[in-house]
């Protein structure tokens, strides 16, 4: 029998399926929109890896310290895309 989630398990699990999702749906609606708020959802990914990288030990470092330097990049590069759509047109 499957183990039963906590409360707080459940409401992140919501909340980062809420993270993949809004920007995709924002798309649908007008790509700036999806851009901007894919904006958004990695740098609310990018804080907590910051955080995650307090509370984790040093092995775990590198591999946090990557991802968040992909999501940065990411964030960055939607950005330029952003800028391009609105200012290109």
């Amino acid at each position: 029998m499957p183990e039963r989630r906590q409360p707080v398990q459940m409401l992140a699990v919501l909340f980062s399926a809420a993270i993949v999702a809004a920007p995709f749906i924002a798309f649908l609606v007008r790509p700036a929109a999806g851009l901007f708020v894919m904006i958004l959802a990695l740098g609310a990914i990018s804080f907590l890896l910051r955080e995650a990288l307090r509370a984790t030990t040093p092995e775990a470092h590198r591999v946090l310290r990557f991802a968040l330097a992909a999501n940065l990049s990411l964030a960055v590069a939607c950005g330029v895309a952003l800028l391009w759509l609105l200012f290109a047109s």
